[in-house]
Order: structure tokens, then C-alpha cells, then sequence
């Protein structure tokens, strides 16, 4: 019995310091109707991108990346993309309500629509 609440904190533990830690750079979006093709093709060395569509956040992850995403109930997405070839990783929080992206490593592209997150 011990074992499963051990777990659950160390998962809890871990994605609040992933929260904390993508949290360095806070970009504001403007709505978007981009195709995951798109936002692919604008973001070259990304290992994932994400747009705001009708208040909802829509995270892509790139060509041999996966992406893990952690909803909350209040709209707050965490996303882990990694890409186990290379190592790499990189965690995102999108804020659908406010069309807020925070990552370490984040740029803005393709008129304040789209945000590449690169790795960490």
C-alpha cells in the first residue's frame, strides 16, 4: 500500500518541477488556424510546436519526438516532448484561457501564432 502513494508523490514531485522549470519565458498567442504541417515546417529544429485554436491549445510534436500532455482541470496543459534518439527533451505549459506558452527554450513564430519549443 505504501508503494503506490510513494509513487504518486514522486509523479507529483516531478511534474511540478517540470511546471517550474518550463515556466522561464512566458509568450502571449494569438488565435490560430495553422495545420500541423504548417507549424511543423516553421519550426526546423523544434521538437514541438502549439497553437491556440477556439481557446483550446494544440500541441505537435516533430518528426521522431512524442509528446506527453498533462491536462488540468483549469484549461493549464503541461507538455513533455522527448525525442529518445537524441536525448533531448523540453517541457511546455500552455495556458489556453490566457494563450500563454512557457518554456525554457521557446520562440514565436508566423505572426504571433505559433510557438516552436526547442529543446532544453
Amino acid at each position: 500500500m505504501k508503494a503506490p502513494a510513494v509513487f504518486s508523490a514522486l509523479i507529483a514531485l516531478a511534474l511540478g518541477s517540470a511546471a517550474a522549470s518550463a515556466a522561464a519565458s512566458p509568450v502571449t498567442l494569438s488565435p490560430s488556424t495553422l495545420t500541423f504541417k504548417q507549424a511543423a515546417a516553421a519550426c526546423a529544429g523544434a521538437l514541438g510546436t502549439v497553437t491556440f485554436t477556439l481557446g483550446h491549445s494544440r500541441a505537435g510534436s516533430l518528426a521522431g519526438v512524442s509528446e506527453q500532455v498533462d491536462t488540468s482541470s483549469s484549461g493549464i496543459d503541461t507538455i513533455v516532448f522527448s525525442n529518445d534518439a537524441t536525448g533531448k527533451s523540453a517541457t511546455a505549459v500552455a495556458n489556453g484561457h490566457k494563450r500563454t506558452v512557457s518554456a525554457k527554450n521557446v520562440q514565436v513564430k508566423w505572426k504571433n501564432q505559433l510557438a516552436c519549443i526547442m529543446p532544453d
